[in-house]
């Protein structure tokens, strides 16, 4: 009995659930007619959405057999036709003949399958490029709330558009903020991750609502550097020390500390000559790189001197004739597949003299540039020629200013006098009516004596000091980070 009952309230929870999951269902083949009865023996062109590119139909919900395009209609005007998304269906009365649709059009209109508006659709793998990303949602129809899920080709380097399927227009991706809806900045995508955008059909733009969350909590581009005072750098930043890090790990990064140019060589000359771009951030000693576009080709270089804004020399001479694309590393490369971090060890950084296309004094009135080192490029280690390895400086007796002291005592039977002399001051002491003095410090000087006699005196360095001064102001070190994707 115990048996029946189980079976029995089973039986029954199994009715409630299908009772409870039931609809009606839809005509399983779709019949087309007009005012005078069936359209017999006609066909029906199904198109992508304002185009005449023919859009895949099936004969089945499963999408396991596709029809032919255009569709014929049978004797009734009917014929089998699943979709997914939105169509332009033209209806025609004639049949197909050689691949084309005949006879009068009764209608071209828009259509859409009636889970369009309400389904996730998974775009697998995207294309296009990392900032212009295409998918494939054949079923993407221009109606609000619409989520597409599909996995990105790498990390965005700025702003960013989805193509639903091929041959649609692209549409912007933005993020969620509490000022409103923003464009994407860099690095909210990345390979292998699952984004998920819906559809504001108001605005017509993509929502992402799972951005990266290291993009979404540092406002710092790639390349950007901040202070770190914590004993690790933070998510996606590294200390910055002149390591070597590989490409291919960091494409967003290398690009930034790089710079591209197009450029004509000579065979068997040093000289590069840009045709686009220009050396104003170049200096002598960074890494140079060229690949032939026409013919133009040398060796992994560095800069030997730059002769002007279009023009450097380089120590390789070029192994062909022709146009070339050069790039010139500002902080060095380890090999062809590597590039350089700047090293900010022990370093203050200065903002370059010339930013913006006009240089300042600023530097350049404390004498730091030299040949191989100048303010005006990037990357560059300023120092004093006179520094020394301790932090501080020595000031020799030519450095020190005019010293002008005039003193004078008047006693019986003699005169005392102080006389001042390039770069310091003699000392005189002359007893009686005799002409005699001592000097003192550094420098000449000359006295009278208190019979009107005069008196020379040349004085001479008493005491001397070769400790220097310090050069550096107070204050702490700290970590230089740089963020790297």
């Amino acid at each position: 009995m115990k048996r029946w009952l189980l079976l029995a309230l089973l039986l029954v929870m199994a009715v409630l659930r299908a009772d409870a999951a039931t609809t009606l269902l839809p005509n399983g083949m779709q019949c087309f007619q007009t005012a005078v009865g069936p359209v017999s023996s006609g066909s029906v062109a199904m198109y992508a959405p304002g185009t005449t590119t023919f859009k895949t139909t099936w004969q089945d919900p499963f999408q396991n057999a596709q029809n032919n395009a255009p569709i014929q209609l049978d004797a009734n005007g009917c014929a089998i036709i699943y979709g997914v998304g939105s169509y332009r269906q033209q209806l025609w009365t004639g049949p197909v003949v050689g691949g084309r649709v005949s006879g009068n059009m009764i209608f071209d209109l828009l259509t859409a399958d009636t889970s369009a508006g309400n389904s996730w659709f998974w775009a697998g793998t995207a294309t296009g490029t990392i900032n212009a990303i295409v998918l494939n949602d054949v079923g993407f129809t221009p109606t609000a709330g619409q989520n597409i899920q599909f996995q990105p080709s790498g990390q965005n380097s700025g702003p960013a558009t989805i193509t639903p399927y091929p041959g649609a227009s692209p549409i912007p991706v933005v993020v969620d903020s509490a000022a409103g809806p923003a464009s994407l900045v860099g690095n909210e995508l990345a390979a292998n991750n699952v984004a998920n955008v819906v559809y504001d059909a108001t605005a017509n733009t993509f929502h992402l609502q799972n951005p990266l969350p290291s993009a979404a909590a540092v406002a710092v581009p790639v390349g950007g550097e901040i202070s770190c005072a914590g004993f690790a750098a933070p998510t996606n930043f590294q200390f910055e020390s002149g390591q070597s890090l590989l490409r291919t790990s960091f494409p967003l990064l290398w690009p930034q500390l790089s710079s591209t140019n197009t450029a004509s060589l000579t065979s068997g000359q040093p000289k590069v000559t840009l045709t686009s771009g220009s050396t104003e951030q170049y200096a002598i000693g960074m890494a140079v790189e060229t690949t032939g576009t026409s013919g133009g080709a040398m060796a992994t270089t560095t800069i030997a001197s730059i002769i002007d804004s279009s023009n450097f020399n380089v120590v390789a001479n070029a192994s062909g004739t022709g146009g070339a694309n050069v790039t010139v590393w500002a902080y060095g490369i380890a090999d062809p597949t590597h590039f350089n971090l700047p090293d900010r060890r022990g370093q203050i950084l200065y903002g370059r003299n010339n930013m913006g296309g006009t240089a300042q004094t600023g530097l350049q009135s404390l004498n730091i540039a030299s040949t191989t080192n100048t303010p005006n490029a990037l990357g560059q280690n300023l120092r004093s020629g006179s520094a020394l390895a301790g932090g501080s400086i020595q000031v020799s007796a030519a450095q020190l200013p005019t010293l002008s002291i005039s003193a004078s005592e008047t006693a019986p039977g003699h005169h005392h006098s102080v006389a001042s002399g390039a770069g310091g001051a003699a000392f005189v002491y002359s007893p009686g009516t005799g002409g005699s003095g001592i000097g003192g410090g550094v420098g000449s000087g000359s006295a009278a004596t208190t019979d009107n006699t005069a008196a020379s005196v040349t004085g001479s360095t008493t005491t001397t000091s070769n400790l220097g001064f310090s050069i550096v102001s107070p204050g702490q070190t700290t970590n230089w980070c740089i963020r790297v994707q």
